[in-house]
């Protein structure tokens, strides 16, 4: 081995014990240095009904003010009741439907947390379209997810991807050592991002 060939490798093992390169992209086609790790704080404290209402109206114009407070109200008891940040909730719920209580996605996603209708029985919503149920169900199974990656130190990222895509195929990532899909990425991001408009 040449003297070049031995400095340049000293250089690039200092440089990679530095830190310098042992950040590791999360998601797919994401550059290494992504500001995602600190987007989304679960405590963020409690969270007036007024300001919940407030966001839900500038998320959706359309809906009568006592149908957000109705909404907020909801999202804030079932959250709390499930040990859930109320803003993940909420910012959830903007995310899937925009707090429009009939909501149906192309694939059969149904109400304010585009349930499917096998996760709604499961979390005992026979209503979907009613938001107190819905809001109920949801919270039910993001608490549900929560717990499944309670120990993992990005647990609401792969909460909230397992939400969109499935705790089955975030979990055989997971294990697979694959980072998350653009996809997902995009909407863990669109999460967090809405959390901190709440």
């Amino acid at each position: 081995m040449s003297r070049v060939h031995a400095l340049l490798l000293v250089s690039l093992f200092a440089f990679s014990t530095s830190g310098c390169l042992g950040r590791v992209a999360r998601y797919a086609d994401e550059p290494a240095a992504s500001p995602r790790s600190t987007a989304f704080l679960p405590d963020r404290g409690t969270i007036s009904e007024d300001r919940l209402v407030a966001f839900i109206l500038a998320t959706n114009p359309f809906l009568a003010p006592g149908d957000a407070r109705q909404q907020a109200e909801a999202i804030t008891r079932h959250a709390r009741t499930q040990g859930l940040p109320v803003h993940l909730v909420a910012s959830l719920i903007a995310t899937e439907s925009s707090f429009n209580p009939r909501a149906v996605s192309p694939v059969g996603a149904q109400g304010l947390g585009q349930l499917m209708p096998a996760t709604a029985r499961d979390m005992g919503v026979s209503d979907p379209f009613d938001p107190e149920q819905n809001i109920a169900g949801t919270a039910r199974y993001v608490a549900w997810l929560a717990r499944v990656w309670q120990a993992h130190p990005q647990r609401w990222e792969l909460t909230l991807a397992s939400y969109l895509a499935g705790v089955g195929t975030v979990t055989r990532q997971v294990k697979a050592g694959r980072p998350l899909t653009g996809e997902q990425g995009s909407y863990v991001d669109k999460v967090f991002r809405l959390s901190g408009k709440v």
